[in-house]
Order: C-alpha cells, then structure tokens, then sequence
C-alpha cells in the first residue's frame, strides 16, 4: 500500500479550497524586510510557544534534512539561498509536530501557541498567500477527518457504524475534490497548483489532470512540479490484463541500463515494489521460492523500485536475498517506468507472456506457482 507520510499530510494540507471568481492580487510579506534581503535569499522567523529552549527544529525538503537550529526564548530563525519557490516543512524533534510551508523570497513568518497543528499561522509571500487561500477551509475539513478516523480507529467497531463512516469519508473527499478544483481553476499558473495536480495525479482522472496543466503558462511548466506534471502526462498509461507491455530502459544497482525487452523471458513478471512496503517484504520470501523454481524454466522477475536512496534500496534487496533483476530511477514515485504502468500503490505487478501479452495483473506467488506450472512444463 502507497503510504508515505509527507504525502499524506501535504493532501491533506492541500484538500481545502476557497472558490474565487476573479484572481485577485496577492500580498506579500513587508517591503522593509524584503528589501532587506537578495532577490534569491529567505528569511524564515518561527515561533513556538509549546516548546521549551534547546528543543531541536528541522529544516526539510524533499524529505531530507537541509538545516537545523535550536528554539531560544519560543523562537528559532533559518536563512538561506533558494532558485524557485519550493514546498519545505519544519519538524520539531521528538514530538509529532510540523508545519509545512513555501519558501520564497523575502521573510517567513510561521507562529504556533497552543502546540495544535491546525493553529499555526504561517505569513510569506505570493506562493505561500495562495497556498493560504487553498488551506482556508482545512480546520473545518480536518477536524471532520480526523474524528471520523479515530471513530475507524476503534477495533470494536460494529460493520454497520464502520460503513456509514467510511460513506462519510468519501462525500468529504468528493466535496474536497470540487473545492480544489474551484482553486485550480482560479490560479492555474500558481506552483501550488502544480503540486496539487502532482499530489492527485494518480487518483484524478487524466484528462483532469490535463486540462488543468494546458492552462499554466510556460514558467510555471518549468517549475519542478510542472516538469514532474508534463512527463507524467507524456507517458502515463494504464495497461490491462489483454494489452501488449510497455518497453522501457532502467539502470539496475550498479548503474548498468537494462532494457525490459532484452531481458525478458517466456514469463516475465514485471513487480513494483519499495524497500519500506511491508507487504512487499511479507512477499518476497514467497516470490522467491516461485523464482527458483522456474528461473531455468525461463521465467524472470524484474522488479521497479520506488525507493529513493541507492544505500536502502540495496541493502533491501541483500535484507530479502531477491537474486532477480532490480532497476530505479531512484525518483520515488516519479518513476517513469510507474507512470507508464499506472501504478500509485505497491505492491503490484504485471505478468508478461512471450509475446508480450500482460496475462495477470495481481498476481499472488500461489497462482503464480499454478500458471507457471500449466505454461512451463
């Protein structure tokens, strides 16, 4: 299952939209402080009044840790350098607190006093007051979340009660849709847009995806999540048991492109798969079995990887002993070879016959072991 926390935090950040009928010019931080600072320089002033001095505040983006600094009298400061307005969140160490926010020219302001995650108040510039104006409405949609995930969160809920919540959820989630769409709409050519369209663009509809990106305009296409949105546009796809493979050229562990097509066999099972999915490495030990099997039989497994790292992704590959072949981008879920194939959860597969016909989609190792029984004799 696709679950990565800085995602699933930022959609639900991003779920809240106030519907605009004209774009209206958008504030920015003060002229003094900005003009205190270089055109690529910010400037970001936090202050926490839940936490006690010498607490250590993370800098992170993209997930990495970029710098560090320790609250003094409830307050902490980050300076630095930036070439485009970018997406970064501050983590409070040893404690589930965060706040996400934009950095961009000029000065940051982000401020908490009651330790709630929904009552930070972050102030920037033009990229953060639309992101502002996107999460206007997220206390009211957040709270109704989150109360319905603690009441799903209880083990002794009766079916009856699980599946009216559940039924809540997803009007919740279609009303979050229209509201984001109001947004999208209203600022097309806005970075946080883009974002958004990269947080959905494996549960929206494609050409939902499309006509939203058709109305950016150019800079805001070279921005990174425009890029990310344009290549996944160009090459998603969504194959069905019936349909011919997709062929594709990925570098295995030691940076050697391989070539799907030239690797493989009369059965080839094309599995996606991640170092942290639990479920993948509840399945390899399985898989394997079935691979050694029928490896000589010609059957092969070459699995995509969403990890990130190089250093996790091979030490997960020697931690389930999977002597297949193993190609990444190491791009996340930016994978192209996951675009073409529609993926947006792992684990999952594909089985490919020799002509190059996907034959099971899904496929567990027992109905593997039965199919590879039947055609590799």
């Amino acid at each position: 299952m696709r679950i990565i926390f800085s995602v699933i935090i930022t959609a639900l950040l991003l779920f809240s939209c106030k519907k605009e009928t004209n774009q209206k010019p958008i504030p920015t931080t003060n002229n003094v402080a900005l003009n205190q600072l270089k055109s690529n320089q910010f400037k970001i002033e936090g202050e926490f009044q839940q936490f006690k001095d010498s607490t250590m505040v993370g800098l992170f983006i993209d997930n990495e840790i970029v710098d560090s600094t320790y609250i003094f009298n409830k307050k902490f400061e980050f300076k630095g350098d930036f070439t485009e307005p970018i997406d970064a969140r501050i983590l409070v160490k040893q404690t589930p607190f965060f706040a996400d926010f934009w950095i961009e020219n000029g000065v940051i302001s982000i401020k908490n006093t009651t330790g709630k995650r929904l009552d930070t108040k972050i102030v920037g510039g033009k990229v953060q007051t639309e992101e502002n104006i996107l999460t206007e409405k997220i206390v009211t949609v957040s709270k109704k979340r989150d109360s319905l995930y603690s009441i799903l969160s209880n083990p002794e809920l009766d079916p009856n009660t699980k599946t009216k919540t559940n039924n809540y959820l997803d009007v919740l989630q279609e009303q979050e849709k229209q509201m984001c769409f109001s947004f999208l709409e209203t600022y097309p050519s806005s970075v946080v847009s883009m974002r958004l369209l990269n947080i959905f663009k494996g549960i929206w509809k494609k050409d939902e995806v499309a006509s939203i990106y058709k109305q950016a305009d150019n800079k805001t296409k070279q921005t990174k999540y425009g890029k990310i949105i344009g290549t996944f546009l160009k090459l998603s796809g969504n194959p069905k048991k019936g349909d011919s493979y997709t062929d594709f050229t990925q570098n295995d562990i030691t940076g050697k492109p391989v070539t799907f097509s030239e690797v493989k066999k009369k059965y080839t099972l094309l599995d996606f798969w991640s170092s942290w999915c639990r479920p993948c490495q509840k399945l390899n030990p399985e898989f394997k079995k079935v691979y050694d099997e029928f490896k000589d039989k010609g059957f092969e497994i070459v699995a995509i990887s969403f990890d990130q790292n190089k250093d996790v992704w091979n030490n997960a590959v020697k931690r389930d002993r999977t002597n297949w072949i193993h190609l990444s981008s190491l791009e996340g879920w930016e994978n192209p070879v996951g675009y073409m194939y529609g993926v947006n959860n792992v684990p999952e597969n594909f089985l490919i016959d020799a002509n190059g016909t996907i034959v099971e989609t899904k496929i567990n190792p027992n109905k593997l072991r039965k199919v590879l029984s039947k055609a590799l004799k």
